[in-house]
């Protein structure tokens, strides 16, 4: 496998087909969600064990062991920040309002997760972005340190848009599966996710943090320049320009603790805010009826 060039546009356009070709061809493999072992995301465990209800699943085996473990690192490793103490309060008194919303909303168990639910687990990387994927010597993609579990499909998008991905890569996925409703409220959940556990592995200072790698624009880690293009993730977001795939990579994992603590807090609020009983009649009835445009991306 090679990783010293950035993936071209044919080799994200193969990914994204060859993800969606395995979320097809993997229906009706598991009846539940979960997996048969636990399995890791990055350094944190995943809790796997089996259930026949979606929103169940990601409340109690996803979201409340990050939630918990970002609590109580803030006695230990947030300890002698103190200016992320308004941070840790706000995100310790939001946290569990988002818990009690999932678990008793209406909206969000009928309106949000059961087109998801509908289509049944499926089997997932579980950790997709642009930096677990490299190509063959024949040019095919392949992605390695998968953090698999059954699960919604569209999961498997949500890394890239924290992390990082083209659009080639979204464009071509969406050619064999278009989204369902409520798609962007459900991705919440996973960003959430995803940046939670990035908290709770992320370094409490810059001392311990890996230096932010020089970017060569003509050479970068051996691979050649690629054209522009844009990208729009959590860290990475589209009002930036980058030369490369591997610029993105270098520059995107290097945030400092501030930066995701004030992502998490925002994702809290988002998710808080779509019950119609708290907000009005809530963002997620102005998604409704609206068809997605299918891209074709390869």
């Amino acid at each position: 496998a090679s990783m010293r060039a950035g993936p071209s546009q044919a080799l994200l356009g193969r990914a994204g087909e060859a993800l969606a070709r395995m979320h097809l061809e993997t229906e009706g493999v598991a009846a539940r969600y979960g997996f048969p072992c636990p399995t890791f995301i990055g350094l944190r465990e995943q809790d796997n064990r089996g259930s026949d209800d979606l929103l169940e699943f990601l409340v109690d085996r996803r979201l409340e062991p990050e939630i918990k473990e970002a609590l109580a690192q803030f006695g230990t490793k947030w300890k002698g920040r103190s200016e992320l103490r308004q941070e840790c309060d706000e995100i310790r008194e939001l946290a569990w309002k988002v818990v009690e919303r999932l678990s008793d909303s209406y909206v969000w168990r009928e309106l949000v997760i059961a087109p998801a639910a509908a289509s049944g687990p499926r089997l997932l990387h579980g950790d997709l972005w642009l930096g677990n994927i490299a190509s063959d010597p024949a040019g095919w993609p392949m992605a390695f340190d998968p953090a698999s579990w059954h699960g919604p499909a569209e999961f498997d998008l949500s890394v890239g848009t924290v992390f990082g991905m083209p659009l080639r890569f979204f464009e071509s996925y969406r050619h064999h599966i278009p989204e369902t409703e409520g798609f962007e409220q459900r991705m919440l959940l996973y960003r959430l996710y995803h940046l939670l556990s990035h908290l709770n592995t992320c370094p409490s200072d810059d001392v311990h943090k890996p230096a932010r790698m020089e970017y060569k624009p003509d050479n970068f880690m051996g691979g050649r320049t690629l054209t522009s293009f844009r990208t729009s993730s959590v860290l990475n977001p589209g009002k930036h320009s980058y030369r490369s795939e591997m610029e993105m990579i270098s520059r995107g994992h290097s945030e400092p603790p501030e930066f995701y603590f004030k992502e998490v807090i925002q994702l809290l609020r988002d998710i808080i805010a779509i019950d119609p009983s708290k907000a009005g009649q809530g963002r997620i009835f102005k998604m409704w009826g609206r068809q997605s445009k299918l891209s074709r991306g390869f």
